[in-house]
């Protein structure tokens, strides 16, 4: 064997030996990532949110349509507080994507409610909704709100019909068609006053109220046609009477008052 040979030998050798330990120093330094090790997690996102207020029922339907990287098995719970400004007290709850309390389809990332009426009873005004989220990871979404205004609108009364001319001991049919763009849930009463057309002598009596209710002479309960059987006194007098009908909702407002002239003959 040559020393040619030897020495090459030997670089090659000592060569190794260095890569072997620049690699080792590399590895302290940097050190591998192993597959399944990355606890990195992705936060879920509220994309849009909606409110609809309903006149008839008077309640709100709140949406929210959510997304997850993860996928929408990783959202754990989706909640609401709705302020109503102008009062202290609020409402909250959780929105559900399993097709009860107002959610039409299960699953489908769109996470939904019916609220109570405890939030809008008290008629119309501003109200404030704030939408937040997290997923099993605990991470949590960016809170979203909205606001949403409901104008109160006073009923409107009109004349349907009446018995406008009966002799005095018979009794006075009337019937009037209440509407209001609140819906007729919004009616709180209707009532009228009886005045003497001649002198406008006011008639007192606290029974005075019409009804939508299918009984007393009313038709048909709850389609907006009030009713009323009034009395006369057969002892009483005769000559014109105005009757002032007037309807009231929920929050006070009250339509225009509607004059029905009613004859009493002997």
């Amino acid at each position: 064997m040559n020393n040619t040979y030897f020495n090459s030998q030997a670089r090659t050798f000592f060569a190794l030996i260095s890569l072997f330990i620049l690699v080792s120093s590399c590895e302290e330094n940097f050190p591998v990532e192993i597959e399944g090790t990355d606890t990195l997690s992705i936060s879920p996102s509220i994309d849009s949110v909606r409110a609809v207020y309903n006149d008839i029922t008077q309640r709100f339907f709140l949406e929210a349509l959510l997304s997850d990287p993860q996928g929408l098995l990783n959202i754990d719970a989706v909640k609401f507080v709705a302020i109503k400004v102008g009062r202290t007290d609020s409402l909250s709850g959780t929105l559900n994507d399993s097709a009860v309390n107002g959610d039409i389809i299960r699953g489908d990332g769109r996470y939904s409610a019916l609220l109570s009426l405890s939030l809008t009873n008290a008629g119309s005004g501003s109200f404030r909704f704030i939408i937040s989220a997290n997923d099993l990871d605990s991470n949590k979404a960016e809170e979203r709100e909205i606001l949403f205004d409901i104008m109160n609108y006073p009923p409107d009364v009109t004349l349907f019909s009446v018995t406008d001319s009966v002799a005095v001991g018979d009794s006075i049919f009337i019937e009037v068609a209440v509407t209001d763009l609140n819906g007729l849930s919004d009616i709180r009463k209707v009532g009228y006053d009886i005045f003497r057309n001649s002198d406008s002598t006011l008639i007192e009596d606290d029974s005075f109220a019409m009804r939508d209710d299918g009984l007393f002479g009313d038709r048909t309960s709850g389609d907006g046609i009030y009713s009323v059987i009034q009395p006369t006194n057969p002892t009483g007098d005769t000559g014109v009477f105005d009757f002032l009908i007037t309807a009231e909702d929920f929050a006070g407002l009250k339509s225009d008052a509607l004059k029905v002239k009613v004859t009493l003959t002997n």
